[in-house]
Protein backbone atom coordinates (compact mmCIF):
# COMPACT_ATOMS: atom_id res chain seq x y z
CA UNK A 1 0.00 0.00 0.00
CA UNK A 2 1.44 3.00 -0.86
CA UNK A 3 0.30 4.97 2.18
CA UNK A 4 1.99 2.54 4.25
CA UNK A 5 5.21 3.09 2.41
CA UNK A 6 4.90 6.66 2.45
CA UNK A 7 3.83 7.29 6.76
CA UNK A 8 5.81 4.19 7.75
CA UNK A 9 2.58 3.20 9.82
CA UNK A 10 0.49 -0.68 9.39
CA UNK A 11 -2.38 -0.81 6.95
CA UNK A 12 -4.30 -1.20 10.44
CA UNK A 13 -3.03 2.23 11.93
CA UNK A 14 -3.82 4.29 8.81
CA UNK A 15 -7.85 2.18 8.93
CA UNK A 16 -8.01 3.83 12.29
CA UNK A 17 -7.16 7.22 11.63
CA UNK A 18 -9.53 7.07 8.37
CA UNK A 19 -12.54 6.00 10.51
CA UNK A 20 -11.63 8.68 13.46
CA UNK A 21 -11.43 11.49 10.97
CA UNK A 22 -14.39 10.54 9.03
CA UNK A 23 -16.63 10.49 12.66
CA UNK A 24 -14.93 13.52 13.95
CA UNK A 25 -15.98 16.75 11.55
CA UNK A 26 -13.28 19.51 11.07
CA UNK A 27 -14.23 21.88 13.55
CA UNK A 28 -14.99 19.91 15.90
CA UNK A 29 -11.18 18.74 15.90
CA UNK A 30 -8.85 20.27 18.82
CA UNK A 31 -5.47 20.52 17.45
CA UNK A 32 -3.71 21.24 20.81
CA UNK A 33 -4.82 17.48 21.29
CA UNK A 34 -3.47 14.10 20.60
CA UNK A 35 -5.03 11.43 17.94
CA UNK A 36 -5.24 9.60 21.00
CA UNK A 37 -7.72 12.09 23.07
CA UNK A 38 -10.09 12.05 19.49
CA UNK A 39 -10.21 8.25 19.25
CA UNK A 40 -11.83 7.92 22.74
CA UNK A 41 -14.70 10.39 22.10
CA UNK A 42 -15.07 8.91 18.48
CA UNK A 43 -17.37 6.17 19.52
CA UNK A 44 -20.20 8.21 21.28
CA UNK A 45 -23.62 8.08 19.81
CA UNK A 46 -26.77 10.19 20.42
CA UNK A 47 -30.08 9.05 21.92
CA UNK A 48 -33.24 8.79 20.15
CA UNK A 49 -36.10 7.84 20.62
CA UNK A 50 -37.93 4.86 19.09
CA UNK A 51 -41.45 4.98 17.27
CA UNK A 52 -42.54 2.72 20.07
CA UNK A 53 -41.90 5.73 22.26
CA UNK A 54 -38.63 3.64 24.55
CA UNK A 55 -34.92 5.68 24.38
CA UNK A 56 -31.82 3.88 22.38
CA UNK A 57 -28.83 4.57 21.65
CA UNK A 58 -28.65 5.66 17.52
CA UNK A 59 -26.00 5.31 15.12
CA UNK A 60 -25.29 9.01 15.22
CA UNK A 61 -22.52 10.42 16.19
CA UNK A 62 -22.56 12.96 19.15
CA UNK A 63 -20.78 15.73 18.09
CA UNK A 64 -22.18 18.06 20.55
CA UNK A 65 -20.86 16.11 23.36
CA UNK A 66 -17.87 15.46 21.01
CA UNK A 67 -16.99 19.38 20.89
CA UNK A 68 -17.99 19.44 24.89
CA UNK A 69 -15.58 16.69 25.75
CA UNK A 70 -12.73 17.74 23.98
CA UNK A 71 -13.06 21.27 24.55
CA UNK A 72 -12.70 20.39 28.61
CA UNK A 73 -9.99 18.23 28.01
CA UNK A 74 -8.38 20.94 26.22
CA UNK A 75 -9.15 23.60 29.19
CA UNK A 76 -8.51 20.82 31.83
CA UNK A 77 -5.42 19.85 30.43
CA UNK A 78 -6.55 16.25 30.87
CA UNK A 79 -4.82 13.22 29.61
CA UNK A 80 -6.09 10.22 27.74
CA UNK A 81 -7.00 8.32 30.40
CA UNK A 82 -8.83 11.36 32.46
CA UNK A 83 -10.93 11.24 28.90
CA UNK A 84 -11.42 8.01 28.59
CA UNK A 85 -12.97 7.93 32.37
CA UNK A 86 -15.20 11.06 31.31
CA UNK A 87 -16.53 8.97 28.41
CA UNK A 88 -17.12 5.78 30.44
CA UNK A 89 -18.98 8.47 33.01
CA UNK A 90 -21.03 9.57 30.16
CA UNK A 91 -21.88 6.44 28.70
CA UNK A 92 -22.96 4.99 31.50
CA UNK A 93 -25.37 7.47 32.50
CA UNK A 94 -27.11 6.83 28.74
CA UNK A 95 -27.54 3.80 29.80
CA UNK A 96 -29.17 4.20 32.81
CA UNK A 97 -31.26 7.19 31.66
CA UNK A 98 -32.52 4.58 29.07
CA UNK A 99 -32.65 2.21 31.62
CA UNK A 100 -34.88 4.15 33.79
CA UNK A 101 -36.91 5.99 31.04
CA UNK A 102 -37.68 2.59 29.37
CA UNK A 103 -38.98 0.87 32.55
CA UNK A 104 -40.84 3.98 34.70
CA UNK A 105 -42.99 1.40 36.03
CA UNK A 106 -40.51 0.13 38.15
CA UNK A 107 -38.40 2.28 39.13
CA UNK A 108 -41.15 5.17 39.66
CA UNK A 109 -41.97 6.27 43.10
CA UNK A 110 -44.86 5.07 45.27
CA UNK A 111 -46.86 7.72 47.20
CA UNK A 112 -47.02 5.36 51.12
CA UNK A 113 -50.02 7.18 52.84
CA UNK A 114 -49.31 7.62 56.25
CA UNK A 115 -52.39 6.30 58.87
CA UNK A 116 -53.17 9.15 60.65
CA UNK A 117 -52.59 12.10 58.52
Amino acid sequence: MKAEAITGLKASTLQVYASISRTLELLTRVNSLTFKHHQEVASLKTIRSTHEGLLELSGETDHEKIAELLKAAENKKWTVKDLRGEVRDHKEWQRETIRLANEPEKYAAKVIEIPGK
